[in-house]
Order: C-alpha cells, then sequence, then structure tokens
C-alpha cells in the first residue's frame, strides 16, 4: 500500500470518526457494532501454549484486550460529554 501524507491519513479517520457516529446516532443495525458489542470478535487461540485472543489475526492477551475496552470507553465517553457542552 502506497503512503499517504499526514493530511491523507488525519481525512481518512475523521471519516471513519463520522460514518461511525452516523451509524451510532441513526441506530442502523451494524452486524460488526454488535459482535464487537458482544464482545464475539475475539477468538480464543488454537494452541494452549498461552491465553492470548486473536482478533483480526493479531493475538491480544487478556491485559491488551482489557486496557483496549477501557480506552474505548475512555475516547467514547470522551466524545459524548463534549458534544453535550
Amino acid at each position: 500500500m502506497a503512503p499517504f501524507s499526514f493530511l491523507i491519513q488525519r481525512d481518512i479517520a475523521i471519516a471513519c470518526f463520522a460514518v461511525h457516529n452516523f451509524i451510532r446516532k441513526c441506530n442502523i443495525y451494524d452486524q460488526l457494532f454488535m459482535d464487537y458489542d458482544e464482545n464475539t470478535m475475539f477468538h480464543e487461540m488454537q494452541s494452549g501454549e498461552n491465553d492470548g485472543l486473536l482478533v483480526q489475526d493479531i493475538e491480544w492477551g487478556s491485559q491488551g484486550i482489557d486496557y483496549m475496552t477501557s480506552l474505548r470507553n475512555q475516547i467514547a465517553n470522551q466524545l459524548l460529554s463534549n458534544e453535550s457542552n
């Protein structure tokens, strides 16, 4: 994949936020949102060597998953509190 300038990367991130917020505000049914909210996107590793999980081919341990869930919730709460101000 060709490298993109910072401005293009910024615009992509903003577009992703806009689409995400539109789907949430309009209560559009989205199976990926439902799966993520129910934590069904996390598949246990087949090998019994560790307690890691695969999420889109990336191995995550339980601490990493907890951290990312907490971070996601913090960001969402900050966005909602800024929206109401």
